[in-house]
């Protein structure tokens, strides 16, 4: 497990001095305080996992997104109906900077400020920060316009081919299974919903096995999960599942073998960290198998979403296709804007767990960049009540 960094002075010291100073937990709709404080102490837990400079820069883009949301209604009503919403790095003026981001399926004149224009967008937003430092025209965020069709599940789509743990001697006979191998979950008709497998977890108060990834690829409670890893078999049944989050969890049939591996490099993964702008990645996803990209949006959220939640989904510019759904999404090794490498000795994030894949681009629309959604991994820890299996 990482050794969490000293906070600094500037940082909430604690769960509480967090939900009173982040905005977008005071944006959150939780109505459970003990929910939302458990919610934050692992938020905090993984924000501390961060070197200090990098902290600075993932609060500066959680006001950000904070304030986009709070002021969403510059948006106009033209757009609302499919834009979103985030924060990333964009190029301004000639400089690759943070920027507040509409993304919109309405096709928008080609010239940016005549696109700006026409919808009457403003081109910057002030958010005041509490990160030290910040010079001043830091503080004015310039606000981009920016065609991009909205995401698809990609476990909808049957595609076209379909360290170890096992329950006993016999269970050795089985192929074992891992993140990134092809499941799916079987309704009872026997109809499947192909996807990935994002990682084999277990309950805070026991150590035995549990699979995760979404729940429009495992389905509802009871319903049967199938692997094609070794032949196609019945490998458990879901036991808990959350739609609106999009994640469900089943429990394994014995006999189960398990490698608790990551495809996506081919080790035991590293505990969670919020995600960066620019922060390298990588993914092995059930059709696409091994991809790298980097974050594109650390933050976003439909425009009509009504409420959010402190984590919300990110995005990266990554390939997926359609049974991608589920793969687990981890920090890669190549540097960040500014930051240095993730894979630097003295910090330790690479392999870090950022989130599972829930949607990509639309395989039947050409896009100059594949953009693919992921939800963060940390709120369905705390969903579940989960424990997550690391390298030291």
């Amino acid at each position: 497990m990482a050794v969490n960094q000293p906070p600094e002075l500037w940082e909430p010291q604690d769960a509480s001095a967090w939900l009173e100073v982040d905005p977008l937990a005071r944006a959150d709709a939780r109505q459970d305080r003990e929910q939302l404080l458990r919610l934050t102490q692992q938020a905090l837990d993984d924000f501390r996992r961060l070197p200090p400079q990098w902290r600075r820069q993932s609060w500066r883009e959680r006001e950000i997104f904070g304030a986009l949301w709070a002021e969403r209604t510059i948006v106009p009503q033209v757009l609302a109906g499919d834009a979103r919403i985030g924060v990333g790095r964009r190029v301004v003026a000639g400089r690759r900077v943070l920027a507040g981001i509409i993304s919109t399926e309405t096709l928008l004149p080609p010239d940016p400020e005549e696109a700006r224009a026409a919808y009457s967008i403003s081109s910057v937003l002030t958010v005041p920060s509490r990160v030290p430092g910040l010079a001043s025209e830091q503080v004015t965020v310039p606000v981009v316009l920016e065609h991009s069709p909205s995401p698809v599940r990609l476990g909808q789509v049957v595609p076209p081919n379909w360290i170890l743990a096992s329950s006993g001697q016999a269970s050795l006979e089985v192929a074992p299974l891992q993140s990134g191998d092809e499941i799916a979950g079987e309704d009872r008709w026997g109809a499947r919903s192909p996807g990935t497998l994002a990682a084999v977890v277990s309950r805070e108060t026991d150590n035995k096995p549990l699979l995760l990834s979404v729940a429009h690829v495992l389905g509802e409670k009871s319903r049967k999960v199938v692997a094609r890893r070794g032949g196609s078999r019945y490998v458990g049944r879901v036991v808990d599942s959350d739609y609106a989050l999009d994640a469900a969890i089943a429990e394994p049939s014995a006999p189960w073998h398990f490698d608790y591996r990551v495809r996506a490099g081919d080790t035991v993964p590293r505990s969670p960290i919020p995600p960066l702008s620019d922060m390298p990645v990588r993914m092995w996803g059930a059709v696409s198998k091994y991809q790298e990209g980097r974050i594109d949006k650390p933050y976003q959220a439909p425009v009509g979403a009504g409420a959010i939640s402190m984590l919300v989904p990110f995005s990266a510019i990554i390939t997926s296709a359609p049974g991608d759904s589920g793969a687990l999404m981890v920090a890669g090794t190549g540097p960040i804007s500014g930051l240095g490498p993730v894979g630097a000795a003295n910090m330790r994030l690479d392999g870090s767990m950022l989130g599972m894949v829930l949607a990509g681009p639309n395989p039947k629309l050409q896009t100059a960049q594949p953009e693919t959604w992921a939800v963060p991994l940390t709120e369905v820890i705390e969903r579940f009540r989960l424990q997550v299996w690391v390298s030291a």
